[in-house]
């Protein structure tokens, strides 16, 4: 199916308006969380670049055959190993790749392809951008398939690099999401809702998404932080050296992209954690 069908026509109202209602039972099960519904768009950077750079009729055949393979063969691969009737996948190709899953199952399948396209065209000088819109199951469809073109957009073209992820409208490089957030994540869920809660949670993220619109750092941001983390105990502490952490590279990056990510991991972290 086309994403354009997605987008009109019979599927123009909820996702799971007029399909097979044992769908909502697949698509969100084997992830424990709020049962939200995403929509993750990808697309190819710097593809036509790569395609002037080829030398012959051979190399361009070939380079044709690898960019098929992946999208037609890998991508399926992917999905059925790890996700296996977790994902509906709209369209899979260079231009247009869109899924549909719950949203922490999108989460784990954008950094998945991610990771597989840089180990196949990485010395090709390709990267992937994506969008990751995040709605509530009977949300309409024409509208979050638009809202993940726009994010789509804005994480290819917001910064001079593109290459990108859009989460939650905030442009994010890949290494930062894949390396850091779902780490940090897991240390907010292991640390138990007797320690934080999701009130404490969304008060951090505000307080984070502050330092992150400042132009400078001033100490009472991060006794702020503190204020509100002043419960945790023990290990969990280091949640709270983790953000002075965060804070002081961001201070120390050379693109505005970079300085704003450091300052954008706790409150992302902490928004899924919530």
């Amino acid at each position: 199916m086309k994403f354009e069908e997605l987008s009109s026509g019979k599927y123009r109202n909820a996702f799971f308006d007029k399909r097979d209602r044992n769908s909502k039972k697949w698509i969100f099960q084997g992830k424990r969380g709020i049962d939200k519904l995403a929509i993750l768009a990808m697309d190819v950077d710097n593809l036509g670049k790569a395609v002037e750079n080829v030398q012959s009729p051979e190399a361009h055949k070939a380079f044709d055959v690898q960019l098929q393979k992946f999208f037609n063969h890998k991508l399926r691969t992917i999905i059925s190993q790890r996700f296996d009737n977790q994902v509906y996948t709209v369209t899979a190709g260079g231009d247009d790749s869109f899924f549909v899953g719950k949203w922490n199952t999108m989460i784990d399948l954008a950094i998945a392809i991610n990771n597989a396209f840089d180990k196949e065209f990485k010395s090709r000088g390709l990267t992937i951008s994506a969008g990751l819109v995040i709605v509530h199951p009977n949300f309409p469809v024409v509208r979050f398939a638009q809202m993940a073109e726009e994010a789509l957009k804005k994480a290819k073209y917001t910064y001079d690099k593109k290459g990108n992820i859009s989460l939650f409208g905030e442009i994010l490089d890949w290494n930062i999401f894949k390396s850091q957030i779902p780490e940090l994540r897991k240390d907010f869920n292991k640390s138990g809702k007797d320690l934080i809660t999701a009130g404490l949670l969304a008060k951090a993220r505000q307080t984070a998404m502050h330092i992150a619109e400042d132009k400078g750092l001033r100490l009472s941001d991060f006794w702020t932080m503190s204020y509100y983390m002043r419960n945790i105990r023990g290990n969990h502490t280091g949640l709270l050296k983790k953000h002075r952490d965060f804070l002081a590279k961001s201070t120390e990056q050379k693109t505005k992209l970079l300085t704003r990510n450091y300052r954008l991991i706790f409150p992302i972290a902490a928004r899924l954690a919530e």
